[in-house]
Formats: C-alpha cells, sequence, structure tokens
C-alpha cells in the first residue's frame, strides 16, 4: 500500500504542477501523431517512471522523509518536461513527402486473359482439370 500512495504523489504532483506550467492537459487530436508535450503524456508518465527507478534502487525506506522525495520527483519532472524536453529531444521535421494519414498500397491488377476458342487447346493443365470439373457440374445439375 505504501508503494502505491508513493507512485500517487509523484503522478499528482507532476500533473498539477504541469498544469500550474501551462502544459496541456492532453495531446492535441490526432494524438497518435501528436508532438505536444502534455501534462498527462509525458510528464505524469515520467514522473511514474522517476518513482519507479528510485523505489527498485532501495532508495525508499517506508518512512516520512520518501513522501516529500516522491513529491521532488513530481516537481522536478514537471519543471523537465515544461523547459527541457523539447531541447533534448526536439520535435521530427514534418516533410511533404509523408502522407498525414497512411495509404493503402495499390494492388496489382490480375492480368485478363483472351478468351480461348473451342478447337485451341489449354496451355495449363490445371485450367484444363477445372474445366472438365466444371462441365460435370454443370451436368449434374441439368440432370438433377
Amino acid at each position: 500500500m505504501f508503494d502505491y500512495i508513493i507512485y500517487i504523489i509523484a503522478a499528482g504532483s507532476a500533473l498539477i504542477l504541469g498544469l500550474l506550467l501551462k502544459q496541456p492537459l492532453l495531446p492535441e487530436e490526432p494524438k497518435r501523431q501528436s508532438w505536444t508535450i502534455s501534462a498527462v503524456f509525458p510528464t505524469a508518465v515520467l514522473a511514474l517512471g522517476f518513482t519507479a527507478m528510485i523505489s527498485k534502487l532501495g532508495y525508499f525506506t517506508s518512512s516520512n522523509l520518501d513522501y516529500i522525495t516522491a513529491l521532488a520527483i513530481g516537481v522536478i519532472t514537471a519543471i523537465f518536461s515544461r523547459f527541457m524536453l523539447e531541447k533534448m529531444l526536439p520535435r521530427p521535421k514534418i516533410t511533404e513527402d509523408v502522407p498525414e494519414e497512411p495509404v493503402e498500397p495499390a494492388r496489382p491488377e490480375k492480368p485478363v486473359e483472351p478468351a480461348k476458342s473451342e478447337g485451341e487447346e489449354l496451355e495449363n493443365p490445371e485450367k484444363e482439370n477445372l474445366k472438365d470439373l466444371s462441365d460435370e457440374k454443370v451436368q449434374e445439375e441439368s440432370h438433377g
């Protein structure tokens, strides 16, 4: 239970300070292609990650100092994501040849073979077998 409280303090303080620093709550639409830094992502997510690293390294000892450490992690993460994150990881350059929406590749059309006359032999034996099967099916349907 103690661990959950520390994570809530870190994420909550990062979220609140991120909003106070005028970060938007959520990124702009469409969220998948947005590079907007918001209070929820990556600010609060980074706070949770740094808290998990500190916890796994064994720095939390179930004392009141741990709550202050979690609060400090949230504050540092909010300041980091507001003022330094975009300088360290700049937005990608959008080029004109990259479409905004994924485009399905064009499917090649199947070449149409010219119709064979009755006297002409078929080149592919599989086609001949298929022709025989279709002729048998037609005969069965006409008798039935």
